[in-house]
């Protein structure tokens, strides 16, 4: 059995269409380089961290940059009403052309910790302030 392999068909594999991304510790150049590659891949992207007004000028320069849908909100992460918050605007981004489910997932830019991320009791060590 012969594979067709066609121009793209590597970057194919990786689009990210009709998903969205949340991406904690949302400011600086991390985070940019993060919601970049994402959205270069299809996904919509919102950024998040304690300094909103960061996260709206580099979602701005995402979304004329890369066409996709993309947000910046405030969100201190050590805060799980802010967490909750955060999750659910980036829940009501735009669905896929067509409806449908969409996926999303969470990335965070620049954290580090050891503690396993588990239910609530542990949210505090596992997800330090950082910016």
């Amino acid at each position: 059995m012969t594979a067709h392999f066609d121009p793209g068909f590597v970057a194919r594999q990786f689009r990210l269409d009709g998903k969205a991304a949340l991406i904690t510790g949302g400011r600086g150049a991390l985070a940019e380089a993060i919601a970049a590659a994402l959205a270069d891949l299809g996904c919509d992207v919102a950024l998040a961290s304690r300094h909103e007004k960061d996260c709206e000028e580099t979602a701005a320069g995402i979304a004329a940059r890369f066409g996709r849908k993309a947000i910046g909100l405030r969100c201190d992460i050590s805060n799980e009403e802010e967490v909750e918050a955060a999750v659910g605007a980036t829940s009501t981004m735009p669905a896929p052309r067509g409806g449908g489910c969409r996926r999303r997932f969470r990335c965070r830019a620049g954290a580090r910790w050891s503690t396993p991320i588990s239910p609530a009791r542990s949210w505090p060590a596992a997800m330090p302030r950082g910016t």
